[in-house]
């Protein structure tokens, strides 16, 4: 049996602490990026007028960093 690569997607994590804001007005906003690619999810995020938004963009690259790692 050959073996084939496949391209898998890595998953990395991050969490957030302290932020005071209600679960459902910070689900709007992760509701929009959620499945998106990063560039993409970013691009969505610097457009979004919410007050979750530029925190949801610094845990993405945040979560893009430790990826790296």
């Amino acid at each position: 049996m050959a073996r084939t690569k496949t391209r898998e997607a890595h998953i990395s994590m991050a969490t957030l602490n302290n932020f005071k804001t209600s679960p459902r007005k910070a689900r709007l906003v992760v509701d929009l990026v959620r499945g998106k690619k990063v560039g993409r999810a970013i691009d969505i995020l610097e457009a979004t007028d919410k007050k979750t938004a530029p925190v949801l963009k610094k845990l993405i690259l945040s979560a893009v960093a430790n990826a790296s790692e």
